[in-house]
């Protein structure tokens, strides 16, 4: 699904929120809610974030799904 450019930015913007570096990181958009993120160095280390519901731009969750 293409992602607008600017929510994309937003979303990097808030992973230090998490504890994670936004240069590391390289976002998939799944749905209008949820989003693939991938480490740039370890395509191993994946996550599933969900966004707020209304709040676009803002994450509600962001949980492993491989390390």
């Amino acid at each position: 699904m293409p992602m607008n450019p600017q929510l994309q930015k937003k979303l990097l913007n808030h992973l230090p929120q998490f504890g994670l570096n936004p240069k590391d990181w390289c976002l998939q958009k799944i749905n209008c809610r949820n989003y693939l993120l991938k480490n740039r160095h370890d395509e191993d280390l994946c996550l599933w974030g969900e966004v707020q519901e209304g709040n676009a731009g803002d994450w509600q969750d962001l949980q492993w799904l491989s390390v």
